[in-house]
């Protein structure tokens, strides 16, 4: 990939990034605190993104039940929205030791990550690979999302 080409991947994802994040702050929740953003769906929106511009994406999560000494239930509670949501795990789009997460806005180390959003460390697993990642979309119809 030529540093053009690198540029405009770069450009398109953080409008991505960007977009979602905005309106993931304003609609997270609606007025029952249920959540109405899938995780899912914007990790294979943004997969999408980097396959067009021929990268290797793969799906990633984490879960409260990886928190250490979590004998209480813990949830994973993203620190930009201040307690009013809670996961018992969440999944994000990976590619070349980054997540892409519309929650942050722009790419985070994946090694950082779940410190960055969740203010925990524990650590990300593969839950789609790189090489399923086209199939998994086709199967699970979460191409019509975007």
């Amino acid at each position: 990939m030529n540093n053009s080409d690198h540029n405009n991947l770069k450009e398109k994802i953080l409008e991505y990034l960007n977009r979602e994040e905005q309106a993931l702050a304003m609609d997270y929740v609606d007025f029952t605190g249920k959540n109405i953003a899938s995780c899912t769906a914007l990790a294979v929106d943004a997969a999408r993104i980097l396959i067009k511009e021929g990268k290797k994406p793969c799906l990633m999560y984490c879960s409260s039940k990886d928190i250490k000494d979590n004998n209480t239930g813990s949830l994973l509670c993203p620190l930009r929205y201040k307690d009013k949501i809670s996961w018992r795990a969440h999944v994000a789009c990976a590619c070349n030791g980054y997540i892409y997460d519309p929650m942050l806005g722009q790419p985070i180390l994946i090694e950082t990550y779940p410190q960055i959003a969740f203010g925990v460390d524990i650590k990300m697993k593969q839950l789609v690979s790189e090489t399923n990642m086209t199939d998994f979309i086709r199967r699970t119809h979460l191409d019509l999302f975007v």
